[in-house]
């Protein structure tokens, strides 16, 4: 597991870089209104890849990594096409509809032909590659997969900045349509690896048949609590200010929406959730201790935590000197709205992490209570918004991740599972986070010019480290959940964080 990680951390942090360069580009080169185009593309994407998921991506994440040992090679074969398939037919059926029943009740207009469909391929062929490489994941294929995304993240970014350079991109339709033609070059690539390791000898003679009414429990379950999350999630958020703000706060919001879910998925839950949970999982299964379970959950929480806590003390020190430097002073003035996206975002890690466990210990059909909770915020933020406008999508999604966490929390304590959130040390974390933003927030409207505003967060990150150094919050035992001795280079790196 470790080499593969290496080799999967690297392309990801390669690929985080690249993705980060795009998104500048792209905003420097289209106007708020053709910027809001092409979010609400992006926010038609991310909604379909949660709402027509059909709990997918758990099935690829639990069923795939079996592939030759527990489930026939021939067997995984015929499922990747098969779930792939499911998946563009669903969207492009959900799309269709969407966008007729939109217009015909007077909420868009629908766009000229090109720009429909370029924003329907863009959106078709970016769910395709993200399942073909969380497929590729789940094979072990890690260094292809680094390869395609490192790629096609490279290919994109050349052509976008040539074309920029040359003043020819200025059109929302002209990103979709790069972005889709790199993109399939990236999915074929991985498609062709798939099927080439699926081609392989099985690892054993004794494999009994794939029994499917397990997967579609698994599927369900997964797909409900997905719902739940998906309810306030930030691509529903995105198409209400799309519907009740005016462009320019709706293109800012959009914009720091993009770049915040872009750094999401190269966050230490994201990168490592994809190695951890097969490996816990199947662990719990084998023996029934929950130790290692809660652990290995708890680890990566604290992690995601000290990360994420860091970009929301940058952010409140120097948002608006950064975000308008990023945006040639197009949305300097909505850079507070950053500390609220990347809280959502650590927020939502954990909630991942209270999945995976309430999952492993069956429960299931319990999680469709949350989509009742969930649907009570999103009409409390439509009831809201028009009074008070962008903080309530900013709020909403906290508010109602907060309350989804407590309610798996009471559901997983009935089954003695207690110690996934390490509650003493986390909520430490969190007061030193919430101290220093708030200092560093109050600091940063009283002083002027770049190099004092940069000094002041320089100085909050050493206060930051200082404190996280002092506390200590990670235990060796979660490093135990993970298999790192002592000796480990992983180990020995984050020792300093580290307590008995």
């Amino acid at each position: 597991m470790t080499s593969n990680a290496a080799i999967f951390l690297s392309g990801r942090l390669v690929t985080l870089v690249l993705l980060m360069a795009v998104q500048v580009v792209i905003v420097r080169a289209l106007d708020p209104s053709q910027y809001a185009l092409y979010a609400l593309a992006f926010g038609i994407f991310a909604l379909l890849q949660v709402g027509v998921s059909f709990g997918i991506p758990k099935v690829i994440a639990q069923v795939l990594p079996r592939a030759g040992w527990d489930i026939r090679n021939r067997a995984a074969a015929r499922l990747v096409p098969a779930l792939i398939a499911l998946r563009v037919l669903a969207s492009a059926v959900a799309l269709l509809a969407g966008s007729m029943v939109a217009a015909a009740l007077g909420w868009i207009a629908l766009p000229p032909l090109a720009l429909g469909a370029a924003a329907c391929l863009f959106i078709l062929v970016t769910i395709v590659q993200i399942d073909l490489d969380a497929m590729a994941q789940a094979l072990r294929l890690q260094r292809t997969s680094r390869n395609a995304l490192v790629v096609e993240a490279l290919v994109r970014l050349v052509l976008l900045f040539l074309l920029y350079g040359v003043g020819r991109l200025t059109l929302a339709i002209e990103i979709m349509a790069i972005s889709s033609f790199t993109l399939s070059g990236s999915s074929i690539m991985l498609f062709l690896a798939i099927r080439r390791r699926l081609r392989e000898a099985d690892q054993r003679d004794d494999i009994a048949p794939l029994d499917r009414q397990p997967l579609r429990s698994m599927a369900w379950s997964a797909y409900m609590s997905s719902a739940a999350w998906f309810t306030t999630s930030p691509p529903v958020m995105r198409l209400m200010g799309g519907y009740f703000l005016a462009i320019h706060p709706f293109a800012a919001f959009s914009f720091a929406q993009a770049l915040v879910l872009s750094i999401q998925r190269f966050t230490p839950a994201s990168l490592l959730l994809p190695f951890v949970e097969p490996a816990i999982v199947r662990d719990y299964n084998r023996s029934g201790e929950l130790s290692r379970l809660e652990h290995g959950l708890s680890l990566l929480i604290k992690i995601d935590m000290l990360v994420i806590g860091a970009g929301v003390i940058v952010t409140s020190c120097c948002g608006t000197l950064l975000v308008d430097w990023v945006t040639a002073g197009k949305y300097g003035d909505y850079a507070f709205v950053f500390p609220f996206l990347l809280l959502y975002i650590g927020t939502n890690s954990v909630y991942r992490s209270f999945e995976v466990a309430a999952i492993a210990v069956g429960i299931r059909s319990q999680l469709s209570a949350l989509l009742a909770t969930s649907l009570a915020a999103l009409g409390l933020a439509l009831a809201l918004i028009p009074h008070f406008g962008l903080i309530v999508l900013l709020l909403c999604p906290i508010f109602d991740a907060a309350c989804r966490l407590l309610l798996v929390d009471r559901l997983l304590h009935r089954l003695g599972v207690r110690k996934v959130v390490d509650l003493p040390m986390v909520g430490a974390l969190v007061a030193i986070i919430a101290g220093i933003s708030a200092f560093g927030f109050e600091m940063s409207a009283m002083v002027t010019g770049a190099p004092i505003l940069l000094g002041m967060t320089l100085a909050a990150m050493i206060a930051y480290l200082a404190c996280a150094l002092a506390l200590r919050p990670l235990r060796w035992r979660e490093l135990a959940a993970f298999g790192w001795s002592a000796d480990h280079r992983m180990a020995r790196l984050i020792r300093p964080l580290a307590r008995p």
